[in-house]
């Protein structure tokens, strides 16, 4: 029924292909994709890079970044409850701890926990646009960047304006948003303001999120100071978020902060951008809040920091484009159970991309070296073929990995033991692949295989004994992704995009019988959307994803769809989640809502 139901929805989206209108915009093959040192335009990178665009976060029936990053195929976020409370993100059968997130080449990963990940400062609407790096990334980011990288870009606002927006839903959810932008010929600053609440769709599943961010791009004679500063406040119900049992009394707060500011410098053609960020993570943890009497007793507090000084470059040659940088990182975990752990590395990066007409070449090393963990080395290369203007042929290896968080080297409970022993995990990692890339119609397909060594999970041999952090000895994946989108020239336009991941060649040796995280990936993934106009301003967009998982027998569907009525300055929208109550779950089994309806607008005052 639920194959059935995804496909009836499919052959739906096909049939108003006859009623569309407007493009959505989204076909940027000439988009310049900036890894920090090397910047190269989407139709000539030689790696799997899909792009999530401004006009198609307006256009989804989404709320968060978590939501929108389930719309790319290979990308799998197993969310624990709604409006973005908390998501983990992972890419072609990694882990969550195996992704790194990215906001304007700054690295947001947190020591504690990767589940921290997507504590991001900013609303949708600040995000320019969203570029996901699918397969190995350790060369270009460092550690972490284990499986794949999300690198979120946002706005500089030109115009001088001030932006309301109210929107209410189900379960008393409610958000409010206010955005000033005001830029002079010296700055373009932008500040916005969000807050949203819900009581939540089960039992103690309410939240307050409350984000603060800040923008500034300032002239400088001819150079530009880049400043940006944000604050998110979370609290929720953490309802089985991390217990065996559903109807718990966990509650969560989080107070997370990050400032980071560059200048990009230009010598002629050698170019070099000097950043300094800093994030500071705060996690107040109760097992059982609800409860007066043990409230204390079961609560954990975490403190992390950490701070980054990087010296990034670019040198343009008759030889091609060399890229350098230099990296210190210094993390420090604050936790008054668990002791007071700190640790910091030096990176250098180097890579070179040499172009021979059709054909192009970018080998490439990472070597860092760790207080904890000593010296490393990772080298990758990619070579492409450009064989015309539109279609690329292409391969790479990388040589990836990720240390232990401090979570996996020292978190202890009545279910979960430390293993202070624990080595980094690494891989091999292959892949080839082909894109195609018009003005109305992109197609990316890649086969990919990575081989992990010493890979981190938490594992256990009898569901009553507590899980154990260990390094398993080697998993191999297989597989291949898929997506194509196509956009309508005839009678008023519209966009259809469709996506497929299938891994089911797998091999694995585990420790114990029973793993927690790394055999919990996606076999099977579909994710199918149409948007178009429908009359007036009135556009309309429907979205399908079909998942299968390795730890479940059943596969699910799930069914969104959106109207926004967007004229000049007043945008109004109505939108399903899950139009057809479709019963599934995510992350630690916990059950995600039925269907969920939100209605909302937004005004723009010009100054």
């Amino acid at each position: 029924m639920k194959k059935l139901t995804c496909l009836v929805a499919g052959f739906s989206l096909a049939t108003q292909i006859f009623y569309a209108q407007d493009s959505t915009g989204i076909f940027l093959k000439d988009i310049i994709i900036k890894e920090n040192r090397l910047e190269t335009p989407l139709a000539e990178l030689s790696k799997s890079v899909e792009i999530i665009t401004k006009e198609l976060i307006q256009a989804t029936p989404l709320q968060s970044v978590a939501d929108l990053l389930n719309f790319i195929v290979g990308v799998d976020v197993r969310n624990r409850g709604i409006g973005g409370v908390q998501g983990d993100v992972s890419i072609r059968g990694g882990t969550f701890d195996q992704t790194l997130i990215i906001i304007n080449g700054i690295k947001y990963s947190d020591p504690q926990t990767g589940h921290h990940a997507l504590n991001l400062p900013l609303d949708i609407s600040n995000i320019e646009r969203i570029e996901v790096l699918k397969g190995p990334s350790a060369r270009v980011y460092g550690q972490n960047a284990f499986a794949g990288a999300v690198n979120i870009i946002t706005k500089v606002n030109t115009e001088s304006a001030t932006t309301v927006g109210f929107q209410v839903g189900d379960w008393n959810t409610l958000g409010a948003r206010l955005s000033v932008s005001l830029p002079d010929s010296m700055m373009k600053q932008t500040l916005s303001l969000t807050y949203d609440v819900s009581d939540g769709y089960r039992p103690n599943s309410d939240f307050k999120i409350g984000n603060i961010f800040y923008q500034n791009q300032i002239g400088i004679g001819d150079k530009k100071l880049n400043i940006l500063g944000g604050y998110t406040d979370k609290s929720f119900g953490a309802s089985g978020f991390y217990s065996s049992g559903n109807t718990s009394n966990e509650r969560e707060f989080l107070k997370t902060s990050l400032f980071a500011a560059d200048m990009p410098l230009h010598f002629g053609n050698f170019h070099l951008t000097p950043r300094l960020s800093w994030r500071r993570n705060q996690d107040d943890y109760y097992f059982n809040y609800l409860n007066d009497t043990t409230r204390a007793a079961t609560h954990n507090a975490t403190l992390t920091q950490v701070v980054d000084a990087e010296l990034n470059s670019h040198l343009n040659s008759y030889f091609g484009t060399t890229g350098m940088s230099l990296a210190f990182n210094s993390s420090q975990y604050f936790n008054a159970g668990l002791g007071n752990h700190d640790r910091t590395a030096l990176t250098a990066f180097a890579e070179h991309r040499f172009k021979f007409g059709a054909f192009d070449i970018t080998p490439g090393v990472l070597l860092a070296n760790y207080s904890d963990f000593g010296t490393k080395f990772f080298p990758g290369v990619d070579v492409g073929a450009r064989l015309s203007n539109s279609f690329k042929l292409y391969a790479n290896y990388g040589r990836t990995f990720r240390l232990p968080t401090y979570t996996d080297l020292y978190f202890k409970n009545a279910a979960n033991n430390p293993n202070p022993d624990l080595k980094p995990e690494s891989a091999n990692v292959y892949e080839i692949g082909a894109k195609y890339l018009t003005a109305s119609f992109n197609i990316q397909a890649a086969y990919f295989q990575r081989d992990g060594q010493d890979l981190i999970d938490r594992t256990r041999n009898d569901a009553t004994m507590p899980w154990n952090p260990t390094n398993v000895n080697a998993i191999s994946l297989k597989g291949i992704d898929a997506s194509m989108a196509y956009r309508f020239k005839s009678l008023n336009g519209g966009t259809i995009q469709a996506g497929y991941l299938y891994l089911h060649d797998y091999t694995f040796t585990k420790t114990d019988n029973l793993s927690k995280y790394a055999l919990d990936f996606l076999t099977d993934q579909l994710s199918l959307s149409f948007e178009s106009g429908i009359v007036g301003n009135l556009r309309q967009n429907v979205r399908v994803r079909y998942i299968k998982r390795l730890s479940q027998q059943e596969a699910c569907s799930v069914v969104d769809a959106k109207l926004i009525w967007k004229a000049e300055r007043l945008n109004i929208f109505a939108q399903a989640t899950n139009i057809f109550n479709t019963a599934y779950a995510e992350q630690n089994n916990i059950p995600m809502p039925t269907r969920w309806l939100m209605t909302g607008v937004s005004y723009k005052f010009s100054h």
